[in-house]
């Protein structure tokens, strides 16, 4: 015969198993957001940063004078490639 301790005793264990349960998704939902939310701030500062380096270079086009591109090629090792895509046309 069962006896109401035993009943009290399963569900209890199975309150505290539910209960785990509950902690563990939430905690998961919660670092997925975190990690969601830090990616996307990550991915913003990096645009960020990208678009004053482009200011940076704009404005040094603009009083220093642009350059060319076979000197930009020469100036990143590229010199002696060919361009690919007007052999192709």
């Amino acid at each position: 015969m069962i006896c109401k301790q035993s009943i009290q005793r399963q569900d209890n264990k199975l309150s505290t198993v539910i209960t785990n349960v509950f902690n563990h998704l939430l905690n998961f939902s919660i670092n997925k957001t975190i990690i969601a939310r830090m990616e996307n701030y990550m991915k913003k500062q990096a645009a960020i940063k990208l678009m004053a380096e482009l200011e940076k270079g704009r404005i040094s086009g603009e009083k220093e004078g642009w350059q060319t591109l076979e000197e930009v090629r020469k100036e990143f090792g590229l010199a002696n490639d060919t361009d690919t895509s007007q052999s192709q046309g």
